[in-house]
């Protein structure tokens, strides 16, 4: 495809290819711009997901908590009879 659409004339043909470099440049560069995009919304996303599994681990040693607490009042409890 790229011979078929470069001159045969040696100046225009610099310029044809200098010009398939910037076309081929840019192209790339919106894909890696568009994957760094991704990249960042992935990112964001297993951040959230992370504070999430952080808050409901803290619930669960809130609760963890109060049941000993209660288990430990009940054999205080027992203990004074």
């Amino acid at each position: 495809m790229l011979y078929d659409t470069i001159s045969k004339d040696p100046e225009q043909a610099i310029a044809d290819l200098v010009e398939f470099n910037r076309a081929s440049l840019e192209r790339r560069n919106s894909f890696q711009e568009q994957e760094v995009e991704e990249l960042d919304d992935l990112d964001n996303e297993l951040d959230e997901d992370l504070d999430e599994d952080e808050d409901d681990d803290d619930e669960l040693d809130e609760d963890l908590d109060e049941d000993e607490d209660d288990d430990l009042d009940e054999d205080d409890e027992d203990d004074d009879e």
